[in-house]
């Protein structure tokens, strides 16, 4: 495979990683990790790295530092110019907009600079006949030659990459216009990625919709088989319906268009869902882009609860409702409460120096690094 990938003559992310001890337990111990230099062909690391811009990496996850962590970061944040989150103005106006909403980011996270783009006229929900997904959608295409410009105006040797939303998919395009990588933010976690990403790849090779299986179980890789009547009620529909389709590129666009996925989550919670997006069955004849599995992220709230169901108040349930039954979940499953407890532990090693998300996340910063360089 080494030969072919190198007469190929192109560029390639080859991740090397020893399996399990157990292959069956995914959360088990590795195996040491190989000599790569003994066990590909002669000089082939020099040859790739020099000619095609290979980066092979064999990390051992208690190996990352917090030194190497804080030198990419520092990259970044000071010598690079920092970092800018670009906002724009919410089509539909809430207490948890505006500019008090923008001035709380800023305050709070004094090393980001923020720039929320001229706002455009959103459309009218209320009177349209469309699907309040398609017109948001169309909304977000519209901002491609703000954002354009905000990105030219930034200078070339400070824009490293772009980072979007999972729904801000016209950025791909942008992006390749200005010439800079870009990547994906995945909010939820990787199983649902997994779903979506695989979903969108179902749905290119069918004529009718998936709604006609019924509860019939769907095997996807990593994650347990489940009934398809599960799968996002939109994406049920006949594979040419406006909304479905839309839907179906998001998560394809998202998955094959750029460098690479941030999601939220970590190795120890969701292994055998972020493994499937290495394998070459998650989207047949494609291969996918790296994974950065770099959570838990969680946000403190700001706003309490007693507000946010007052917005809520109609047609959604309570977060004491769903407190209440979680708790009485853990109460009568022995087995429930101390898994939760073993993975509270894990989320906070995977974010701790030479933890997992730690060490993804810096895999990212050295990927963009290497690419700017």
């Amino acid at each position: 495979m080494a030969i072919g990938l190198e007469k190929s003559g192109q560029r390639f992310q080859w991740v090397v990683r020893s399996p399990r001890c157990n292959p069956e337990d995914v959360l088990g111990p590795s195996l040491p990790e190989p000599d790569l230099k003994a066990l590909l062909p002669e000089g082939f690391l020099d040859r790739t790295k020099m000619k095609l811009g290979v980066e092979m990496n064999v990390y051992d996850e208690e190996m990352v530092k917090a030194k190497e962590v804080e030198t990419n970061v520092k990259w970044v944040m000071e010598s690079q110019g920092g970092i800018s989150m670009v906002l724009l103005e919410p089509p539909v106006k809430s207490t948890a907009s505006g500019a008090s909403f923008v001035e709380s980011l800023a305050a709070s996270n004094p090393s980001v600079t923020f720039h929320v783009l001229p706002p455009i006229p959103p459309p009218d929900f209320a009177s349209s006949t469309k699907h309040p997904f398609l017109l948001l959608q169309e909304l977000l295409g519209q901002y491609n030659d703000k954002l354009e410009s905000f990105l030219r105006s930034t200078p070339r040797e400070r824009l490293h990459s772009l980072v979007i939303d999972m729904f801000c998919t016209d950025a791909i395009d942008v992006s390749a216009k200005v010439g800079v990588p870009v990547y994906t933010f995945f909010a939820a976690n990787a199983g649902a990625l997994a779903v979506l990403t695989q979903t969108a790849a179902l749905l290119a090779g069918r004529q009718t919709g998936l709604k006609e299986l019924g509860d019939t179980p769907i095997e996807f890789l990593g994650v347990p088989p489940m009934p398809a009547s599960h799968i996002i009620r939109e994406m049920l529909e006949d594979p040419e319906d406006e909304v479905c389709k839309t839907m179906a590129e998001i998560w394809k666009r998202d998955t094959t268009d750029t460098r690479g996925v941030l999601v939220n989550t970590f190795d120890s919670l969701e292994g055998r869902a972020l493994q499937a997006f290495r394998d070459p069955l998650c989207v047949p004849g494609k291969v996918l882009p790296p994974v950065y599995s770099i959570g838990p992220l969680v946000g403190t709230g700001g706003t309490k609860r007693e507000e946010a169901e007052k917005r809520h108040d109609t047609g959604f349930i309570k977060a004491e409702e769903i407190e209440t039954k979680v708790r009485l979940v853990l109460e009568s499953e022995e087995g429930i409460r101390t898994r939760a407890a073993e993975l509270k532990k894990e989320a906070h090693a995977a974010l701790e120096d030479g933890g997992s998300s730690q060490a993804a996340f810096l895999q990212f910063l050295s990927d963009v690094k290497n690419f700017s360089e």
